[in-house]
């Protein structure tokens, strides 16, 4: 049944996010980059900001996972490709999009959404890059990586 709702989240939010970003179709990324997003209601969030410090001196970890993130403050959001040499873009989100895409009251929110589109990991506190890559290494997808590489 958790898979079922899993599933299902992961297939709203990405619904959600192809049609009320700018420019953003999250499909795009499906079997090829898993998707990290992190969300704040506030520009200058210090959680925020703390959560984006544990990615620095991270990127080399972060392309091995084929990881890309989209970091949502407010109505806005920056986007990096850690697979494409820290491609970059940023852009405003259409008005109402994060409250229908998150539906929560928390300031701050974490999602991992695999190669398959589904949502590994939500959380409200800060993710660390070890149990990022811990969570990611574990799944059935990236240790095959592992193995073939």
């Amino acid at each position: 049944m958790g898979n079922r709702i899993a599933l299902l989240l992961a297939i709203v939010l990405t619904i959600m996010l192809t049609q009320n970003t700018s420019g953003q179709d999250l499909s795009v990324h499906k079997w090829k980059e898993r998707i990290l997003v992190v969300k704040s209601n506030e520009a200058d969030n210090e959680v925020l900001q703390k959560q984006l410090e544990q990615f620095k001196g991270a990127e080399a970890g972060l392309k091995e996972r084929k990881l890309v993130l989209y970091v949502i403050r407010d109505s806005e959001y920056d986007f990096v490709d850690y697979t494409a040499d820290l491609n970059r873009e940023d852009g405003q989100l259409k008005e109402g999009a994060i409250q229908r895409l998150f539906k929560s009251s928390k300031d701050f929110e974490v999602l991992l959404i695999g190669l398959d589109g589904g949502v590994k990991l939500r959380q409200t506190e800060i993710l660390t890059r070890e149990e990022l890559f811990r969570t990611i290494d574990a799944m059935p997808m990236r240790r095959s990586e592992r193995k073939n590489n």
